[in-house]
């Protein structure tokens, strides 16, 4: 009988590979905040939020609601927001779309690039009304663009990540 050309621990090595790709490209994500860009108003979109995001689309039933606490605090430590703003919105935000998915009838890739959209924009204007930075909200534009922008971007290499982990 014919093993395949795995062992069992490479296969339990795999197996723990796609099962921790999403946590870990989401961390990674966040910790894109620490890029050295220089700019004299805010420009790096919440890349950590739009990647926790595309996996949720991608994969409804693989985030458990508990899983924007840990993502979130550490987006909260790595992006220097205030600590417990992330874990309180991504939990919600979890808890809002599995509360729509019961809702709804049909979901697809418009479904999810709209819910990203809009929910990449509640946070942002959320963040900056939390940090009480809402007389610069024209000055907060440039980010907000750039994240309705790669947000499509983000999916799709969170598609590719996605092809890769299960191809191996």
């Amino acid at each position: 009988m014919s093993r395949g050309i795995y062992s069992d621990n490479e296969r339990v090595a795999l197996l723990w590979g796609a099962r921790i790709t999403p946590a870990l490209s989401t961390m990674f994500g966040s910790m894109l905040a620490w890029a050295p860009f220089i700019s004299a108003m805010p420009v790096m979109p919440p890349f950590g939020l739009m990647v926790f995001l595309c996996w949720r689309f991608l994969h409804p039933m693989m985030w458990p609601i508990w899983a924007g606490l840990p993502l979130g605090l550490m987006d909260d430590l790595i992006s220097g927001h205030v600590i417990g703003s992330g874990m309180l919105s991504w939990t919600l935000m979890l808890m809002l779309f599995d509360w729509l998915e019961g809702r709804i009838v049909w979901r697809d890739w418009l479904f999810g690039l709209t819910m990203g959209t809009l929910t990449v924009t509640v946070y942002l204007v959320g963040s900056w009304m939390l940090t009480e930075q809402h007389a610069y909200f024209l000055a907060g534009m440039p980010q907000l663009l750039f994240a309705i922008l790669l947000y499509p971007l983000v999916m799709q290499m969170c598609a590719g990540l996605d092809n890769m982990r299960f191809r191996l």
